[in-house]
């Protein structure tokens, strides 16, 4: 029986031909090993250009914003702030310069700040005789 066994084994071929089904799953790895190299391509180029492009549907895009007005008519001089500055109330924004119209407004309450300081000035000396009297 030996010696049968080996001549069956010396007549059939070394290498058995593949068959289909090896085929089938040769070509399903292949296609899941491209899958997955595309997929780390995509996310390359996604993770250095793609997170930063911005894009929008409705063309809309939303943000904070502020409406400030003055107090005061003046033009502008300065701006003391920077594009997309954190700011805290009180923070200076900007300088506004003399205004032709604001001129005579700031005269005339320098003058009422003067005029209230004498009037001060001459009640603390008549309660100061007073006190001496």
């Amino acid at each position: 029986m030996n010696a049968v066994t080996v001549a069956e084994r010396a007549d059939s071929p070394a290498v058995a031909e593949s068959t289909p089904r090896s085929k089938k799953k040769s070509l399903v790895r292949l296609a899941i090993g491209a899958a997955v190299i595309a997929g780390v391509v995509y996310g390359g180029h996604w993770w250095s250009v793609g997170r930063f492009i911005e894009d929008t549907d409705d063309a809309y895009v939303g943000g904070d914003v502020t409406v400030i007005g003055p107090k005061v008519p003046g033009y502008i001089t300065q701006v003391a702030v920077t594009d997309n500055q954190v700011v805290h109330a009180g923070d200076l924004l900007v300088k506004l310069g003399r205004h032709a119209e604001a001129q005579p407004e700031f005269e005339r309450a320098a003058s009422l700040t003067r005029n209230a300081r004498e009037r001060q000035l001459l009640l603390d000396r008549a309660a100061a005789c007073a006190r001496q009297a």
